[in-house]
This record gives structure tokens, sequence and C-alpha cells, in this order.
């Protein structure tokens, strides 16, 4: 399975009424989301029969667009966009299936890209002509209750107007809202902490010279 993905394995059989991992749960099925040798042994008051499965993990693509920065196309004219060698590609907005695309006006560009494993990966950039506000947003976060990037939330060089944050999961499902720039999620929704892995993100506001900025993408949970 791919990174931040969860596989259940079921031995349920109605022939047997205990179980036991050697994760030492006792259920007919366990939720797993680590590479491994998962060994079950099912059991009644007559005998017992022993079954295994190897978990392997692929990672997630690694892609290298340009990170928290801002390409003025005022300063180096058309950017050309590279997502590196995969199996297959989108861009949004233009709907291009290729590994490199000229970014040519000034917007936010997102590549969903698929490896050999099938594994799907997403990056974004941003182009703005002139390079009116910088908005720095991380890529990853941790929230692991260590000190250290437990929330994830833009570096706001300056006081801005209108923030807005949202962040959904990949089925669509909105986990976190927020109009305060201060404030970042902690990686948790309704109490609930979230599985590593990829989300996106929607952030507007309207900078100190009252021009609106849009930035949208993924983040990595990683605990």
């Amino acid at each position: 399975i791919c990174e931040g993905s969860s596989c259940v394995l079921d031995a349920k059989n109605s022939s047997y009424n205990k179980y036991l991992w050697n994760t030492k749960d006792t259920t007919s099925f366990i939720i797993v989301h680590k590479s491994g040798l998962y060994i079950v042994t099912a059991s009644n008051n007559n005998c017992s029969i022993i079954d295994s499965v190897t978990l392997k993990i692929f990672s997630l693509p690694h892609l290298y667009l340009p990170k928290d920065t801002v390409v003025c196309l005022s300063q180096l004219g058309d950017v050309i966009l590279d997502a590196g060698k995969f199996k297959t590609y989108y861009w949004y907005p233009t709907g291009e299936r290729t590994q490199t695309i000229a970014a040519i006006n000034p917007e936010i560009y997102i590549v969903v890209v698929t490896d050999s494993n099938n594994c799907m990966g997403s990056d974004s950039v941003l182009i703005e002509d002139n390079c009116p506000y910088q908005l720095y947003v991380p890529n990853a976060f941790t929230p692991n209750s260590d000190g250290l990037n437990d929330t994830y939330k833009p570096l706001i060089p300056a006081p801005v107007t209108n923030y807005h944050m949202m962040i959904w999961n990949r089925w669509g499902q909105l986990l976190f809202e927020t109009t305060n720039y201060k404030e970042g999620w902690d990686g948790t929704f309704k109490s609930t902490y979230q599985p590593l892995g990829a989300y996106v993100f929607l952030i507007t506001l309207t900078d100190v010279d009252g021009n609106n900025v849009k930035k949208s993408g993924t983040l990595m949970l990683i605990r």
C-alpha cells in the first residue's frame, strides 16, 4: 500500500472463535499501516490454525517544484515547471498531462502525479508577477507534542486582513478552518488524531498593500 494509507487484515472464519495476532490484538481483524510480517492464530476448543501476510509500504512520490518562494515573471520571463519522472501527470489549472509545462500566467500551479507503484503525490508553486507579497507556507509539520512544528500555519511577514485558511483530507472532508492567521492546525479533527499522509490547503488573504493573495497546495502530516 502507499504511505499514509491503511490496510484491513481480516482473519474471520466461522469455524473459529478466538484470534491472536503477533501485534497482541485479539480481534478477528486489525487495521495496519506499517511494513512488516503479520501473523494470526485462529482457534476453537479443538484446534488452531496459523496464517500470515507481509505488508510493504511504498513511499509517496517526491516532487521538487519551487517551495515557499514566489517566481516573478517580470524578472524571469516564462518559467518551465518540471515535475520529474513519473508514470502519469495532471496539472491544474491547465489540464496538461506532461512532465513539464510552461507557466506563462501569474497563478497557482498544482501537479498531481502517479508513480510506478500507483501511489499519488502532488506539489504546487505560486507564479506571481511583480511579487507584491510573499506568503511562505511549509510543506509539512509534525504534530507530536515535542514543541517543534506541532501546528500547521503559514509564515505571515506582516499583519494581514480577510485571512481564511481551510484544510481538507484526500476525500474532500473539511478538517480545519480559521480566520485567525496566528492559529494553526494541530493535526486533529473532532479531537481525533488524523493519520500521516497528504492533505490539501487553501489560504486567502488581503496583504498590507490591499492585494488579494491566494495560495493552495498539499501538505504532509508526519508523526
